[in-house]
């Protein structure tokens, strides 16, 4: 919506980011970190080879920086992203763009969000609320 949050949330440099989003938006916040936040470890956990993103996940995990999924990957494969060599793995950021994608709290997308571990949860939306107000309160429950 224009509102300026992809380039906000590129100016912390998060040392362990798990940014989850639409398929549609994936190549937008890569090309945003290629422009503004040139050297920084941007790796994607989305595709049909496993082992690519099996790869680029532990890339980020043991040396920093920021992993790009979608909300279908992250259910698909949220016990992947919440650990790491066998250990529970704690990111420092989960930031869901288009956070209104969680439309209520029984919700497998929700479940599976609030499933990984994280110090911070950071929810990017121009929509809030659309037609009710339990879609807010599903995104106050992640």
């Amino acid at each position: 919506m224009g509102l300026g949050k992809t380039v906000q949330v590129l100016s912390f440099q998060i040392n362990h980011t798990l940014l989850v989003m639409p398929t549609s938006l994936i190549k937008k916040w890569l090309n945003k970190f290629k422009h503004c936040t040139p050297g920084f470890q941007v790796k994607e956990f989305h595709g049909k080879n496993k082992l690519e993103r099996s790869r680029n996940l532990e890339q980020i995990q043991r040396r920093g920086g920021a992993v790009i999924t979608t909300y279908q990957m992250l259910i698909n494969n949220w016990q992947q992203l919440a650990s790491f060599r066998g250990h529970e793995f704690f990111w420092d950021y989960i930031i869901l763009d288009e956070a209104h994608e969680i439309k209520n709290s029984s919700l497998k997308t929700t479940m599976s969000v609030s499933a990984v571990p994280a110090r911070h949860r950071l929810l990017l939306t121009g929509t809030p609320v659309q037609n009710n107000l339990q879609v807010m309160w599903a995104l106050f429950k992640v």
